[in-house]
């Protein structure tokens, strides 16, 4: 183990709050697989850069810490919002696509959050976005990435979910309190089981599935009767499985339009 992985190990444990000195060194000898010795040589290194205060028996990150890394993911954050070089997708011209290829599907929900974020914050808030799913997994299984994905979205959040059995629907109640307006149970683009659409202003983006992955999915779900009854460990265990999962994103007003036309009519 690195010096800079314990360190790091450090950190993380104290982004939750202040602990007990014992007992992050425990935390961190169990995590790190390091001698208690290393523990405390990494101590004090962050002590003398001002990364952490030790005050009797607690331990916590400085606020110049803080400040410090807030203003090092700000920086990153607008090279990000700031600058859409060819190769990425927001260099698409009209009428142009990119595929994408993702080994399993926390990959692929991660950039495809990440990617549609990037796009949203460069339209007028007065498009909606339009997600067209068979499942919602992403509330149940993702519940990190969704909460960001609900949270940093400024515009009208329109649901359609095109087969949803009963742990879906379940999901549907809480879309609904987060201010999601939405309609279960019909089929618009005549979609499979396994492909996933969102979509706003001239841009698409659809999502496949790997179908083994996908029934798998379905599988682990239909077993429970309620959100907190899912097998939680086989879930995401399946998440990480390798499969083929690719994404397609459109720059293309036309195609945008066909789809917008067949499902505002559910929420207008």
């Amino acid at each position: 183990m690195s010096k800079r992985n314990v360190e790091n190990t450090i950190i993380q444990l104290l982004g939750n709050g202040s602990l007990e000195k014992q007992i992050l060194i425990d935390r961190v000898v169990k995590q790190s697989h390091v001698t208690i010795q290393a523990v405390y040589k990494n101590l004090r290194k962050l002590t003398v850069r001002d990364s952490i205060t030790i005050h009797k028996k607690s331990v916590s990150l400085t606020l110049l810490h803080i400040e410090r890394e807030l203003q090092y993911w700000e920086t990153v954050s607008g090279v990000y919002h700031t600058r859409p070089l060819a190769s990425h997708f927001l260099g698409l011209r009209e009428g142009d696509s990119l595929s994408l290829r993702f080994k399993n599907l926390n990959e692929l929900d991660t950039y495809w959050v990440h990617a549609f974020l990037l796009l949203e914050r460069q339209l007028p808030k007065n498009f909606p976005t339009y997600s067209v799913i068979p499942h919602d997994w992403f509330y149940y299984g993702r519940r990190e990435t969704d909460v960001f994905w609900t949270q940093k979205q400024k515009r009208k959040q329109r649901l359609i979910v095109t087969h949803p059995d009963k742990i879906d629907m379940l999901a549907l109640r809480e879309r609904r309190k987060q201010g999601y307006e939405m309609t279960p149970s019909v089929n618009p683009l005549h979609q499979e089981e396994h492909e996933y659409f969102t979509v706003v202003s001239d841009w698409v983006f659809k999502v496949t599935i790997d179908k083994k992955l996908h029934a798998d999915l379905l599988r682990i779900t239909q077993q429970a009767r309620a959100l907190e009854n899912i097998d939680q460990v086989s879930l995401q265990k399946l998440l990480s499985k390798r499969g083929q999962n690719t994404m397609k994103i459109y720059k293309s007003k036309k195609r945008a339009d066909v789809i917008i036309k067949k499902v505002q009519k559910y929420f207008e």
